[in-house]
């Protein structure tokens, strides 16, 4: 757990976006394994990677940050942490100024992620999820990243709260 405490914490006082980036990559290979990614959560990566989103002002930088969610949002652990630590509304943030299609695509698959229990959906349908991936959807052109926020819709749409969201939307 040594390289997981020292990234987590030197990712909460990293202004610079270059050693954001590279943190939060180190943060990603790390939790490509169950042990990393277990660690990492352990470390209070989660909270970290929500501050980061929450003040970053890159879109490589909040691409890189969307990926690492979404692999710490293949666990339970991760996804309760990390809905706990107010990654839903971080992620409807992000998406609304997001102009790079690969990071829309990456807020997208880790909304699906988090959309996978229902605390997750619940609490990105109250941050406007629906409403900021129909806008989304509007403004991409490309396939993969529709593919994407597809994915999210229907998952969103398996609730009765996220169908009307989606309709009102």
């Amino acid at each position: 757990a040594g390289a997981c405490d020292v990234l987590v914490e030197a990712s909460k006082s990293a202004k610079h976006a270059g050693l954001r980036f590279n943190i939060v990559s180190a943060m990603c290979k790390l939790a490509e394994s169950e042990e990393g990614r277990a660690s990492l959560v352990a470390a209070g990566a989660c909270g970290a990677l929500v501050e980061a989103l929450e003040t970053s002002e890159e879109d490589d930088t909040r691409c890189s940050i969307a990926y690492t969610m979404t692999s710490f949002a293949e666990s339970e652990q991760g996804r309760t942490s990390l809905i706990s630590g107010g990654a839903c509304g971080a992620l409807v943030e992000a998406l609304k100024v997001a102009h790079d299609i690969h990071t829309i695509r990456n807020i997208a698959k880790a909304t699906s992620n988090l959309a996978q229990n229902k605390e997750g959906c619940a609490s990105l349908v109250a941050a406007g999820a629906c409403g900021a991936l129909v806008e989304a959807m509007k403004i991409v052109e490309d396939d993969s990243p529709k593919l994407s926020i597809a994915g999210a819709m229907y998952l969103l749409s398996q609730s009765k709260e996220g169908r009307a969201s989606l309709v009102a939307a």
